[in-house]
């Protein structure tokens, strides 16, 4: 998961130094960079912390990171695609390993995705 918060570290600089002075909307879309990029950095701290709660926070950031990668996939959301990607590997591997169910652990990261989506068009509208 480091490798993955490292990732969205690099991506959310890069996005937020080549596109923030473009936006005369910037506040907001850089509300989604500063959610991302913190949800990436909590779970890596979990998982350094060996927190029990840290497979859960994976399957959290992966649904966060897919949803948002799918309603800005024609802006700056392919660049998060890679991010979900690594942390989507991650969320995988430890079900896996442990022998759990995945179907939990998979409406988990459904249920965020959606959230997300949600969140993005209700603010949209704002």
């Amino acid at each position: 998961m480091i490798t993955g918060a490292s990732l969205c570290l690099a991506v959310t600089l890069g996005i937020w130094g080549g596109v923030a002075r473009n936006q005369p909307i910037w506040p907001l879309p850089g509300a989604y960079l500063v959610e991302l990029l913190s949800l990436s950095l909590v779970c890596a701290g979990l998982w350094i912390a060996n927190h029990r709660m840290a497979e859960v926070a994976t399957w959290i950031v992966l649904g966060a990171l897919a949803g948002f990668s799918w309603m800005a996939r024609l802006s700056v959301g392919a660049f998060y695609a890679p991010v979900a990607l690594v942390f989507g590997v991650g969320a995988l591997i430890s079900p896996v390993r442990a022998r759990i169910g995945l179907v939990g652990r998979l409406g988990i990261g459904l249920l965020v995705a959606l959230a997300e989506v949600g969140l993005i068009l209700v603010l949209a509208k704002l």
